[in-house]
């Protein structure tokens, strides 16, 4: 997950909104990038999310939307802090998912 903000009122993008910004520009709206990539590091998928939402409920959107679109794989999933929750791991332990987490 990553942001990128926005200069002036962003009125053309709906999902542009102020959130924790990451670049300490609190002052502009911004977006929440969700980005999939190959082990090689190459882009596989992506999702824009609203700027006012927090990445740990992103996870979810992102394993389904990837499992809908390329099937089930062993895929490994790899997550920040910001992005653990119990609910999340429960719901890779479900799926016999394998993830590298931080923690704090």
């Amino acid at each position: 997950m990553t942001s990128t903000y926005f200069e002036g009122q962003a009125k053309g993008n709906e999902k542009a909104a102020r959130g924790h910004s990451r670049d300490h520009r609190g002052d502009c709206k911004q977006v929440c990038i969700g980005l999939v990539c190959t082990p090689e590091g190459l882009p596989l998928n992506f999702e824009v999310f609203a700027g006012n939402r927090t990445d740990v409920t992103t996870v979810g959107d992102m394993v389904r939307k990837m499992e809908e679109r390329f099937g089930k794989a062993q895929r490994v999933w790899v997550m920040d802090r910001g992005m653990v929750s119990e609910a999340n791991i429960a719901m890779l332990r479900e799926r016999k998912a394998l993830y590298v987490v931080g923690t704090p």
